[in-house]
């Protein structure tokens, strides 16, 4: 695709605009390289790519990937908790836990028991949100 041409060179609004396109397409198959993105992003970069983040972690069936991308959400949330970041996110969090429940009520087995669990970090997450931990 034309974004992977770009991935190299890639820094701050191209870098975002690539993992944005990466988002829509659920693109899991470029988890490393959003995840290393966001890894050496500055904190507004890494906010500004979050929604994208979220949309590429809705197509994650496997939840070993998707503890790994979630996680380093969360430690953003948890970094700038004094600026609400959590509370800002909270509609995002919410579509994404209704996504993957709805996805396990349509699965069965090992993977209903993955997008199950997957649900259950994103609610402890809203939990934790709303109870200001």
């Amino acid at each position: 695709t034309l974004a992977k041409s770009y991935e190299k060179d890639s820094k701050g609004d191209l870098s975002l605009a690539i993992i944005n396109v990466y988002g829509r397409a659920g693109e899991i198959g470029k988890l490393s390289y959003i995840n290393n993105v966001f890894d050496n992003a500055t904190p507004q970069e890494q906010f500004d790519m979050i929604a994208a983040y979220i949309k590429v972690l809705e197509s994650v069936n496997d939840t070993e990937q998707f503890k790994d991308g979630f996680q380093r959400v969360v430690k953003f949330t948890d970094t700038y908790k004094k600026y609400g970041v959590g509370q800002q996110l909270l509609p995002v969090f919410t579509t994404l836990s209704a996504l993957k429940k709805g996805k396990a009520k349509a699965a069965v087995d090992k993977l209903k028991a993955d997008l199950t669990t997957q649900a259950g970090l994103v609610d402890r997450t809203i939990e934790e949100i709303k109870s200001n931990k």
